[in-house]
């Protein structure tokens, strides 16, 4: 299994535009060995040939064409198979209208988050003007197939986040992490990019057999 940290950033990015804070002022002026980060997402694949994005950050353009195995080897073309998402909130959802240009875009999503987005934030409305959107439903704790020995399980995570749009939000399911599993190595990439408290359930979704912890 093939990983790449796209980006590792909160919401709004280092610097955050509306920030002064020392930190995003040394990013700025150069005072300390600072680097600046785009909106966290992460990319995985078996071949290293197909790709699949955690996340769809409103900075994907910038991340794709950081990152050459992501980029097109022909006239629209992209390695990139599909988008699983772990919740609705922006900072991982608006790059979706940033792959308005392909030919059809695969996500997954459980049903709380494709609510949440097709009818409280409307984005998969205006993404399905552009595009045709194919809707994997996410269930949690089911093992589901993604290429080449790769397969993932989704987890429920803990949050307390104000509903904002009225759906689902809040509920269970509607924030989740997924553990990614080399089935030919049985290795294990488990990604939650945010995790208001960490449970015993939680707990053991970021362990592998006998509780090794994996990565």
């Amino acid at each position: 299994m093939w990983v790449r940290v796209l980006g590792a950033a909160a919401g709004g990015g280092f610097p955050q535009w509306n920030c002064g804070c020392p930190q995003c002022r040394a990013v700025r002026d150069g005072s300390r060995p600072c680097r600046s980060r785009t909106q966290s997402s992460v990319a995985v694949s078996a071949d290293y040939r197909r790709w699949f994005l955690l996340n769809a950050s409103p900075d994907v353009r910038a991340q794709i064409e950081s990152f050459p195995p992501l980029h097109p080897h022909e006239v629209r073309d992209s390695p990139l198979q599909a988008v699983l998402l772990t919740d609705a909130e922006l900072d991982h959802t608006l790059g979706l209208l940033l792959l308005r240009e392909a030919g059809d875009l695969e996500v997954h999503a459980t049903a709380v988050v494709h609510e949440t987005l097709g009818i409280g934030t409307s984005l998969l409305q205006t993404l399905g003007a552009y595009t045709r959107v194919e809707w994997r439903q996410v269930s949690t704790g089911v093992e589901v197939p993604l290429a080449d020995g790769l397969s993932y399980r989704a987890f429920p995570v803990p949050t307390n986040k104000r509903a904002r749009f009225g759906t689902g939000e809040g509920e269970e399911e509607s924030v989740v992490g997924y553990r990614i599993t080399d089935e030919y190595t049985g290795r294990t990439l488990v990604y939650v990019p945010g995790a208001q408290d960490l449970t015993a359930s939680h707990a053991c979704s970021l362990t592998g057999p006998a509780g090794r912890t994996t990565s």
